[in-house]
């Protein structure tokens, strides 16, 4: 597992915009599995801007990441109602995941709190323990914002349509920064931006486009459809910073 952890940190540092365009555009598969790999990477990219988190600590938290929800991981989740049995399990899978972890050997502490933490809320509503404030460690909260985040942004039973990465991000700054760490959702929104890479933009004349690299000055996309929906390989560039949507380039 700590390999793992250690390839996905090496492939944040050697091309983080790949690597997030990666987890916006590719949506096939099994969601836990992907769902792991995804929260996996945003907190790779988060441990790695967040100066208190050493090395050691971001492999570890890393390792945290993609192993969350082991706990129950066998479970299906293709209800689009939750049953109150199926709750239940929910709110117990953190303790889940971290017994499960015990039984495979892990030790070190900061895994399984973290892993234990992640649904923990700053308001005192998470779970298991109902933990409030700094009762909850950096590492879990940072865990929770990744989590949400990657969640927000994938199509689940209960709500088939994802949020754009522009409308989740929102929805976590102004709608849970009394359940968040608000300073670490400042930190999603700096790092991964609003609109970022391998997320989909509306342009100005109705064109629909992913976001493919962004900078300082400008976002450069590629186009993704035209008026007869078909895919094209054409590319264009739109003015704006890449941190908040512009005139040119905005959620679609």
């Amino acid at each position: 597992m700590q390999s793992l952890a250690k390839r996905l940190l090496q492939a944040c540092q050697t091309d983080p915009e790949a690597v997030i365009a990666a987890i916006h555009l590719f949506h096939e598969g099994e969601y836990t599995i992907r769902h792991h790999l995804s929260v996996g990477v945003v907190t790779a990219l988060l441990a790695q801007a967040d100066e208190r988190i050493s090395e050691e600590e971001a492999l570890l938290l890393v390792c945290a990441a993609i192993t969350h929800d082991i706990g129950i991981i066998h479970v299906a989740n293709n209800e689009a109602k939750l049953s109150d049995q199926h709750k239940a399990l929910i709110q117990r899978h953190p303790v889940m995941s971290s017994t499960a972890l015990r039984q495979a050997g892990v030790t070190e502490p900061l895994w399984l709190q973290t892993v234990e933490q992640h649904h923990e809320r700053l308001d005192g509503s998470g779970y298991p323990q109902g933990l409030s404030g700094s009762a909850i460690g950096l590492h879990s909260r940072l865990l929770a914002v990744a989590d949400v985040y990657c969640a927000m942004t994938r199509p689940r039973p209960y709500r088939p349509r994802a949020y754009f990465a522009m409308a989740a991000m929102r929805d976590l700054y102004v709608g849970q920064s009394q359940q968040l760490d608000h300073a670490l959702i400042q930190l999603l929104i700096k790092t991964l931006g609003l609109t970022p890479p391998g997320s989909l933009v509306k342009l100005k004349n109705g064109e629909t486009a992913v976001v493919k690299k962004c900078s300082t000055q400008w976002h450069t996309v590629k186009l993704c459809a035209n008026d007869r929906n078909r895919h094209t390989d054409h590319a264009a560039r739109t003015a704006g910073h890449p941190r908040q949507a512009s005139g040119d380039c905005r959620p679609g």
